[in-house]
């Protein structure tokens, strides 16, 4: 049991200085006492707890006293900004691998209960019962769904993603690519992203895009040994997977990226792995778990968006910006 190890330093030295005041009112304190040198019929009842680095931890988590800034704080880090605002059963899930209080469930979901940008930006999909389930594959990587993302603002070139679901980990790869991209450039992009990473499929789930039903494709896939099978407008349920983690990617992307909409590119890399590292409700584990046997050091880069810039730049950004906003005053007037 130790302090986790993707643990924020600013977010550790405040948590050290609300347990530092919780043993000035003499509870800590007792605690603290009883946990390393008390006498032992009554530490059998403390062999859950552990004091280490100025923190107690219960159970292997670190243990957060009624502070509700300190709290507010280690929910923002997992959920607010960069992470996407992945909802309440993931948060949950992230948050309880390292950190404990009593009532966290409850406190976790009044947070999220009354965030606003979730409230003015998530979209609730009416339920949909597939017509009939995919085949459940017996083995990680056996199986792959493929879709587009198009028509996104212009970013690093880019105005399309290439999304790839594994159908048994439920793990994504993201890629860059372009609405016009060929067959040849699609296979490629397979190789690229995906083989090399993966090897290839048994299987590949899709749906009737130009880039899937081309000759030269099913051709190449035939001769590596991949099986397609092609959705149609009357069962779309067959490539619903892809959807729904082109629906996520979305809903990132409206509550992540910049005002101009133009950095989503440098996002992608940060968007697959925040999916992999949380928990996905079919099976209760996360994709790296399946993936790999081992969850990740979970920290995420909250400094991303903060990175230094040339003079130059920042002159450019503002006035930009002035321009930008001086157009929409304009407008509204």
């Amino acid at each position: 049991m130790a302090i986790p190890t993707g643990m924020d330093k600013e977010l550790q030295a405040a948590l050290v200085e609300v347990v530092a005041k919780d043993n000035s009112t003499g509870l800590g304190q007792k605690l603290k006492e009883l946990i390393t040198s008390g006498p032992r019929q009554v530490t059998k009842g403390l062999q859950d707890w552990n004091y280490e680095n100025r923190l107690f931890l219960y159970k292997g988590l670190v243990y957060v006293p009624d502070n509700k800034n300190v709290r507010c704080k280690i929910v923002q880090q997992f959920y607010d900004s960069i992470m996407g605002h992945p909802g309440q059963w993931k948060t949950v899930k992230l948050i309880t691998r390292e950190y404990w209080w009593p009532g966290i469930t409850e406190f976790i979901k009044a947070y999220i209960k009354g965030c606003t940008t979730c409230q003015t930006t998530k979209i609730k999909p009416p339920v949909k019962v597939p017509l009939k389930p995919n085949e459940i594959p017996s083995g990680i990587w056996e199986t792959i769904t493929m879709d587009f993302i198009v028509d996104l603002p212009t970013s690093n070139g880019y105005d399309s993603i290439l999304t790839v679901v594994n159908h048994h980990s439920k793990a994504i790869i993201l890629a860059p690519c372009h609405k016009t991209i060929t067959a040849e450039k699609t296979s490629q992009l397979l190789i690229d992203y995906v083989w090399k990473r993966t090897g290839f499929p048994l299987t590949i789930i899709l749906d009737q895009g130009p880039q899937f039903v081309a000759q030269v494709t099913q051709e190449l896939w035939r001769k590596l040994g991949i099986k397609q099978k092609l959705s149609t407008a009357f069962h779309p349920q067959t490539d619903g997977e892809s959807k729904h983690i082109n629906q996520e990617i979305e809903q990132y992307l409206r509550i992540c990226r910049n005002f101009q909409q133009n950095d989503w590119a440098t996002l992608l890399p940060i968007i697959e792995f925040v999916h992999n590292a949380q928990l996905h409700c079919s099976t209760h584990k996360s994709p790296f778990k399946v993936w790999y046997g081992i969850h990740p050091t979970f920290k995420p880069p909250l400094q991303l968006q903060t990175r230094l810039q040339s003079a130059d730049e920042c002159i450019q950004y503002l006035e930009e910006m002035h321009k930008e906003v001086t157009a929409a005053l304009h407008l509204t007037a």
